[in-house]
């Protein structure tokens, strides 16, 4: 499903091909963050999060 040239997800959009890119993605700990992180992984984008979390007292 993943060719050199673009991604193409089942909706329909093109993107340009992130093979071998750096993606930095800010609150990639969790929900649409984390999402992200594993959708830029799979077609082979080197990816780096950021995460933190407070804790509520």
């Amino acid at each position: 499903m993943t060719s050199e040239s673009s991604y193409r997800p089942r909706y329909g959009a093109a993107y340009p091909s992130l093979v071998d890119s750096v993606v930095l993605i800010t609150g990639g700990g969790s929900g649409i963050g984390e999402e992200l992180v594993r959708q830029f992984a799979r077609p082979g984008s080197k990816v780096g999060l950021i995460a933190c979390s407070r804790r509520r007292t």
